[in-house]
């Protein structure tokens, strides 16, 4: 559905001629991308206010979205399948920080713990490439760097929100959790191709 709908946006914009030959192929993948990031941020606010978890929804989509554009990961070939594991997860994250299970289990010290698991498998295998859309090296040095740093800001606000309130330091932390057993599974997906 969002590849026909990306495919017809640029078909149109090739027949009006705002759009080289060239490059039809490249904007078809950045309108799918775009597409496709739109319906899941739509998902996450809906979800968000029928849970009542509107603050936490903002928080679990900023950061999967932003830090995986930059340290990359696991991607499947199927819209459908990518979106069910993506509202899964999205749906574990709530559920974990809604329960006793946050404060018991996501202490200071292992919030800590999963945010260093973070910037360590980032410094060590960020960005992880998806096939369909290759890195120059150059990039992949910048990407390594800004996911360091994403992950060093986001463990200095998981800390620094702990006291006020620890169920958004769970979100913080078991999103960055999620993101890095991504990376992980998408180094060893993309390495065996």
């Amino acid at each position: 559905m969002i590849r026909n709908l990306s495919g017809m946006i640029v078909r149109y914009l090739y027949s009006r001629g705002a759009l080289e030959k060239s490059m039809i192929e490249v904007c078809r993948y950045g309108y799918e991308v775009l597409l496709f990031n739109l319906m899941n941020a739509l998902i996450i606010l809906i979800l968000g206010i029928i849970l009542h978890r509107l603050l936490y929804s903002a928080v679990f989509f900023f950061i999967f979205a932003v830090v995986r554009q930059y340290c990359g990961g696991y991607h499947s070939r199927s819209t459908v399948i990518c979106t069910a594991v993506y509202i899964s997860i999205y749906l574990l994250i709530m559920l974990i920080a809604s329960t006793e299970l946050s404060d018991n289990l996501f202490t200071l010290s292992v919030n800590l713990i999963l945010c260093m698991c973070f910037v360590s498998s980032s410094a060590a295998f960020a960005p992880i490439e998806n096939p369909d859309k290759p890195i120059d090296v150059s990039d992949a040095v910048k990407f390594r760097k800004i996911s360091v740093i994403l992950g060093l800001a986001l463990t200095a606000i998981c800390l620094g929100v702990y006291a006020v309130d620890s169920n958004i330091s769970a979100v913080i932390s078991s999103t960055l959790l999620v993101i890095t057993l991504l990376m992980l599974a998408g180094k060893g997906t993309f390495s065996r191709a």
